[in-house]
């Protein structure tokens, strides 16, 4: 008995090591099916139309998720470890590495922005990374400053410094979607992926 109870003791403690980096892998606020980025998914012609894995895939323009995370810098303030939001993080993962002449675009709303823009696309001549706040009538629109998105295999990472949004700041309504071309019409629409969730800044 006694060196089954040693087995049991050692197995608990393996499984209680490997809890913290379990959980601290982020989980995305928005899934979507893999193989359906065929042009017929949620085209804006009123309900979406359902998923479809036909009749192509373009693997490029797949989402399969978006994540986002914030980030903090540690630092030790009488000798207790202080964590300090820097801003956060927003990865859209594809089935495969971003395609030529897709344009990829997170949407969220925020109080003071109804429809938030975070794109980037692989257009030669109007692509690349921009975030915006699309002008509504008696309004204008408003663009902010961050660093170009990093694209790594089939990830495109968004970093916004918390200097745009400060901590506390909520984005409801999120929304994920590609599109062909970009420096003519952004259609059409190859797929689309929405969620409940939010996401607080500084959380």
């Amino acid at each position: 008995m006694r060196p089954r109870l040693i087995a049991l003791a050692a197995a608990a403690a393996v499984g209680v090591a490997v809890l913290p980096a379990h959980a601290a892998t982020p989980k995305p606020q928005i899934t979507d099916p893999t193989g359906d980025a065929n042009g017929f998914n949620d085209q804006g012609a009123g309900a979406p139309i359902p998923e479809q894995s036909s009749p192509a895939d373009d693997s490029g323009a797949d989402i399969t998720s978006v994540t986002f995370v914030s980030t903090f810098v540690t630092k030790k303030v009488k000798r207790r470890t202080v964590k300090t939001p820097t801003g956060f993080t927003v990865t859209m993962a594809l089935a495969a590495a971003p395609s030529p002449e897709t344009f990829y675009r997170i949407q969220a709303t925020l109080p003071d922005c109804s429809d938030l823009f975070i794109e980037y696309g692989t257009d030669v001549a109007t692509g690349g990374t921009s975030m915006r706040c699309p002008a509504l009538p008696g309004s204008t629109q408003v663009d902010y400053t961050i660093p170009d998105a990093v694209v790594k295999g089939g990830n495109i990472t968004w970093t916004v410094p918390i200097s745009v949004f400060p901590k506390g700041t909520t984005l409801t309504q999120l929304i994920a979607s590609t599109r062909l071309n970009p420096a003519v019409v952004t259609a059409p629409q190859m797929d689309s992926a929405t969620s409940s969730a939010t996401f607080t800044v500084g959380k």
